[in-house]
């Protein structure tokens, strides 16, 4: 069947329309269809925020082109950002029916940003006009022949290299900074100012990774499941069945015993919650209230679940034993 363009609007509306039957409650949801170097480009800039010229971007680009071209990575799905309209960048070469799982995705993202305690304060709605402004203001400073790049770039630099220390809870050292050196020149303070805006809007992120992945996972897979049998008819089953087996890849287990996979986790979580609680208020009310300390703290325990879900059977490998030295006879 010919997946055109036309094809895949009439499934996002039908995504959005079924996500808003199974209760999530979102921004404006935006689509752009992207090829895979633009993908990469907004993956560097922290999925497509409106951010300041420095050259860890353009490395972030570089290095990630690399990994593509070499396959040692694909490239992401989607990318998904806080803004209010939300804005998602789907990957072009996917097949219609693996953006269509994707799109669901993106709308449980989209309601994950909107309820959640921590993204209250993150202003979704003004981020990125806050940070094309700021974003003026860095390139006129590069281009003021008093100040220029180098000395703009370091302290960009330094702003980078302690953005995400935490002073006290969500207190930055680059907070601590601002606060209590009064020295700070007018352009240093300016810039740290930038920086300090988009790491309290991108922090919530970090302490919600496994919840706000887990959701998304749990609720494209209910979503997608629920429309199989319209999928199957329109697409056949061998494009459905390979959907399936990218949701499978998702949560698949990690290979090495240190690594984590916030998708597994958050996926088998979700749904031993949804199990327990057997009540969508309940669900929406701790994707709500939570963060990933307390969500893990008090719902991700039992030895009988960890084990069967997040731990790999053990592959003992036989030992070689020496061979007892016989004896010599007297």
């Amino acid at each position: 069947m010919n997946e055109t363009p036309t094809m895949l609007r009439t499934w996002l509306a039908r995504i959005e329309k079924k996500a808003q039957e199974v209760g999530l409650d979102f921004f404006p949801q935006e689509f752009v269809i992207c090829s895979g170097d633009k993908i990469a480009e907004k993956e560097a800039y922290f999925g497509g925020y409106a951010l300041y010229p420095h050259w860890s971007f353009g490395k972030n680009f570089f290095l990630g082109n690399v990994l593509y071209n070499f396959r040692a990575q694909f490239f992401p799905n989607e990318i998904v950002i806080n803004t209010n309209p939300c804005r998602a960048y789907l990957l072009e070469t996917n097949p219609v029916v693996h953006n269509i799982q994707i799109a669901a995705h993106v709308f449980a993202h989209n309601d994950f940003f909107k309820h959640n305690v921590a993204y209250q304060s993150t202003h979704p709605e003004l981020i990125q006009a806050q940070l094309r402004q700021g974003t003026r203001l860095i390139k006129n400073y590069i281009g003021n022949p008093r100040i220029g790049e180098r000395k703009v770039e370091k302290i960009i630099d330094m702003a980078h290299a302690v953005c995400y220390v935490v002073d006290d809870q969500d207190n930055f050292l680059i907070d601590f900074a601002l606060r209590y050196f009064p020295k700070l020149e007018p352009v240093e303070r300016e810039i740290l100012q930038v920086v300090a805006t988009f790491t309290h809007h991108l922090w919530p992120q970090f302490k919600t990774q496994i919840m706000n992945e887990g959701w998304a996972t749990y609720w494209h897979h209910r979503i997608f499941t629920e429309l199989a049998d319209d999928i199957i008819h329109t697409f056949g089953f061998d494009a459905y069945f390979k959907a399936l087996r990218s949701h499978l890849s998702v949560i698949r287990m990690p290979e090495g015993l240190r690594r984590i996979n916030p998708y597994r986790i958050g996926f088998f979580t979700w749904q031993k919650i949804k199990q327990e609680v057997q009540n969508a208020e309940a669900l929406f009310s701790i994707r709500a209230n939570k963060t990933d300390f307390t969500f893990l703290d008090d719902h991700f325990d039992g030895k009988d679940f960890i084990y069967e879900r997040f731990v790999r059977p053990a592959i003992i490998e036989p030992r070689l034993r020496k061979k007892p030295k016989l004896s010599e006879e007297k």
